[in-house]
């Protein structure tokens, strides 16, 4: 993890940790394809129709 100091303040660069939990996400939605663990779009309108899904 990248920081740089600025008077008495320390900027975070979260950019690398950000990039690697959205690399770990999107290896993950591969997995749940490749394990078949998906929903057709009639089963993502019955588990996501109180959020609006569908409509």
């Amino acid at each position: 993890m990248n920081y740089q100091k600025r008077d008495n303040h320390y900027m975070v660069d979260t950019q690398q940790l950000a990039q690697e939990h959205d690399r770990q996400i999107i290896e993950a939605s591969f997995a749940d394809s490749e394990t078949s663990h998906t929903l057709s779009e009639e089963e993502m309108k019955q588990e996501l129709a109180k959020y609006g899904w569908g409509e």
